[in-house]
């Protein structure tokens, strides 16, 4: 169960600040491609597929 008071099943183990970096992959929320972000570490990847 999830509530205010920290994280549901399952995901105990990342509790706490994280922060994933999504430059180099491609998100599909409701069946629609979102843009890659552009920041100061999409210079830092390998040559991206074309969008």
């Amino acid at each position: 169960m999830n509530d205010a008071k920290g994280p549901g099943e399952g995901v105990g183990a990342v509790e706490g600040p994280l922060a994933f970096y999504d430059e180099p992959v491609d998100l599909v929320v409701d069946g629609e491609r979102l843009e890659r972000p552009v920041t100061r570490f999409t210079k830092m990847l390998p040559a991206q597929r074309p969008a």
